[in-house]
């Protein structure tokens, strides 16, 4: 029996205690089915009513043979039509709004905000989504949807996007970057940033946006993209990016070749990092201080994060690439540096760290940790879905380096980040050799 046939057993006054019992229960799990089951009673306690003014002016109890007195059918109409017209009103009014998309995949902190502002930040694989707002809010965070028609959008680190799908997609990409792999669409996918607006018709691509500028690279197919500044506007083909800023010329280029070494520019300011930015009290430098973000399972992790590839060259590891981390500690504090990771193409390629145990970085003092890439492994909070990750970072691009005293308010500040080559003993390597 459907649960649209209990409700009817329920409503003739056919149904037992057992149905009554299943019925309840049906309508505890099944949001949909109460919006429908409220419609039913109300369009139900119109029927009634005329009915019981039918009986009022008859004496016939059979009502296969009852006849309504037509000096009040017109009463018994406009009473059943007005709680249908109520009831359709309140119906229309609240409708589940349409789920366009689900979460398919989800690590570290995120929220959601839909269309009637409910806010949702315990969200899990499976979650529909309607139109609103999805949320990344740390460093850490890595959110996969996939829409109603399999196109796929990836959030990752601290990242904001709106989308709505009125019949043609439309996303806003407030701040951090996306990865999309677009089915072809019948209109067009729509991208908006500060600085530019892209036409999506089936590709793959990765855009970041920051401020004063939007970067598209594009792996498959073409995309269109437009600059908001004075409408001007190119297509973008497979294996190129383009820049859109007010500042440079909108001209599509081939992908630059990666390179395996990079450092941090702190002293140049705050752009491209996370924490807090302080300069030196010598005024040699500047140092990144760790702020606190609040964990999906609302604990606090006292981070600091800095973008690798966000412009210019990627940087991709090699199997000897050493990861270089200045610093210094407070208090005494275990210590964690990772790595988040990305392919070539754009597609999230996971996070892998190190742990440093607690009294193994000095507290009270300057650090300098050079740690080889074989000691890496695969952060804990992503092992469940080990399978759709490289069992290893060689070969992938670095997308943020990040370091993070885990819940423990250590006093970590961070003064460079940077990738090596072999051209020294890593300090891993040299206690193993001990």
């Amino acid at each position: 029996m459907t649960p649209e046939e209990r409700i009817d057993r329920y409503l003739l006054g056919q149904a037992n205690s057992e149905d009554i019992e299943i019925l309840n229960h049906l309508l505890q799990r099944d949001e949909a089915l109460r919006q429908s089951y409220r419609f039913r009673v109300a369009l139900e306690g119109g029927y009634r009513e005329a009915a019981l003014r039918d009986s009022s002016v008859t004496s016939n109890p059979d009502p296969a043979t009852q006849i309504p007195d037509r000096r009040f059918s017109w009463l018994h109409t406009a009473a059943a039509a007005a709680v249908m017209v109520l009831a359709v009103i309140w119906f229309m009014g609240n409708q589940i709004p349409e789920t366009i998309a689900t979460i398919s995949n989800i690590s570290g902190p995120a929220s959601w905000t839909g269309d009637e502002g409910r806010v949702i930040d315990d969200l899990e694989s499976g979650i529909p989504l309607s139109g609103g707002s999805l949320e990344g809010t740390s460093p850490k965070s890595w959110v996969e949807v996939t829409f109603t028609d399999g196109s796929v959008v990836t959030l990752s680190g601290d990242s904001m996007l709106t989308f709505s799908d009125l019949g043609q997609k439309e996303l806003h990409l407030k701040r951090g970057s996306l990865f999309a792999d677009v089915r072809p669409q019948s209109k067009p996918m729509l991208i908006h940033t500060r600085t530019a607006s892209l036409t999506v018709l089936g590709t793959r691509f990765e855009v970041e946006t920051e401020l004063a500028a939007t970067k598209l690279d594009v792996s498959e197919g073409t995309v269109g993209i437009r600059r908001i500044s004075d409408g001007q506007a190119v297509e973008v083909s497979a294996n190129q990016y383009v820049v859109a800023a007010a500042d440079v010329a909108l001209r599509p280029a081939l992908r630059d070749e990666p390179v395996h070494v990079w450092k941090s520019e702190m002293s140049r300011g705050s752009k491209g990092l996370q924490g807090k930015w302080l300069l030196d009290e010598e005024g040699a430098g500047a140092r990144l201080w760790a702020i606190p973000y609040l964990t999906h399972n609302k604990k606090t992790i006292f981070t600091i994060a800095a973008s690798v590839s966000q412009s210019g060259a990627p940087v991709v590891v090699k199997s000897d690439s050493l990861v270089r981390v200045r610093g210094r500690l407070k208090s005494d504090s275990q210590v964690f540096v990772g790595l988040t990771l990305k392919h070539r193409n754009g597609e999230f390629g996971g996070r892998f760290q190190v742990r440093m145990p607690k009294g193994e970085v000095s507290a009270n003092s300057d650090f300098d940790l050079l740690l080889p890439l074989n000691k890496f492994s695969l952060d804990p909070s992503l092992e469940s879905l080990s399978e759709i990750f490289p069992s290893r970072p060689d070969g992938l691009v670095v997308k943020t380096i990040w370091c993070h005293s885990l819940h423990n308010q250590a006093g970590l500040s961070i003064s460079h980040f940077g990738i090596e080559g072999p051209t020294g003993t890593s300090i891993l390597a040299a206690k193993e050799h001990k």
